[in-house]
């Protein structure tokens, strides 16, 4: 039972937080004693403007222009703090939306506060395996014939005798090109259109076969080697496990969060008339 409070993912949301506030309190010690008509520039806070403005011109500011940046931010504070004396924060859609968004950038720090282990990744790469497989993958040349060619015809039952007969043949001019190696079904599909790999499953490697139809023309393939498809180890695709995870956990972290904040609020919706009737007639009775 503990082991499962402990791994909550609203306990740590919500110690997370407790811990920004703390921190907020520590850099900021000055903020509970400031009068309501009062402006107090700390510290920490003429080091962080400083900071960004050397992170923007890679130098520190001169005197002049850090106490430049001092005056603008108290002008900012000011009228910060009379819009909000204002009510300007009320109903606006902007403020709304980047509130909802520094909510979200929140649990998305609480999220990746929560490192996943070995034995958690590897579990998340069984259960979506299909996701990580590797594809099968070819090597291989191609003789290409312009079907647009008058002779086409003629040509291709010429470059087959050649071929049988171990000769060598050149193909008609390409912007495709005359080899892949080491190419995912995918990419050699997108190369030469979708199922062109279709006939390279069964096709015996080190021999001239063809000719297979793209939306191109006609090829003939001399196959070198296939790599079957296979499921990957954690070390070939950590990078992409820990990347798809987090994302998950990010989600799941928001979907959870979001349905017991929704569990405080009673939900009232005042549809319009017209609206209404809709919604009743898409609801089935009982």
């Amino acid at each position: 039972m503990l082991k499962k409070i402990i791994r909550e993912p609203l306990l740590h949301f919500a110690l997370i937080g407790a811990g920004l506030f703390v921190l907020f309190a520590y850099l900021n010690p000055a903020a509970e004693e400031q009068a309501e008509n009062s402006i107090v520039v700390t510290g920490y806070k003429i080091q962080q403007l400083s900071t960004v403005f050397q992170k923007k011109w890679q130098r520190p500011p001169t005197a002049v222009e850090l106490k430049r940046l001092i005056d603008d931010y108290v002008v900012e504070e000011i009228y910060y703090r009379e819009a909000i004396a204002m009510r300007m924060d009320q109903d606006d859609t902007v403020i709304r939306r980047r509130l909802r968004q520094k909510m979200e950038f929140l649990l998305t720090d609480a999220s990746a506060a929560i490192k996943p282990t070995e034995e958690q990744l590897q579990t998340y790469l069984d259960e979506h395996s299909a996701a990580f497989a590797v594809p099968t993958r070819y090597s291989f040349r191609q003789i290409y014939v312009n079907p647009n060619r008058p002779d086409s015809a003629e040509r291709i039952a010429a470059i087959q005798q050649q071929l049988e007969a171990g000769s060598y043949v050149k193909g008609d001019s390409t912007m495709l090109p005359e080899t892949m190696t080491d190419q995912s079904t995918n990419q050699i599909d997108r190369t030469f259109g979708q199922g062109f790999t279709q006939p390279f499953i069964d096709m015996p490697l080190d021999s001239w076969q063809g000719p297979i139809r793209s939306g191109f023309g006609q090829h003939w393939i001399y196959l070198q080697a296939r790599e079957a498809a296979r499921h990957p180890t954690l070390d070939e695709v950590r990078a992409k496990v820990l990347r798809e995870y987090e994302y998950d956990q990010r989600q799941a972290l928001q979907r959870e969060v979001t349905e017991k904040l929704l569990q405080k609020y009673m939900i009232r919706v005042d549809w319009p008339q017209s609206e209404a009737a809709a919604s009743d007639a898409a609801t089935p009775s009982e």
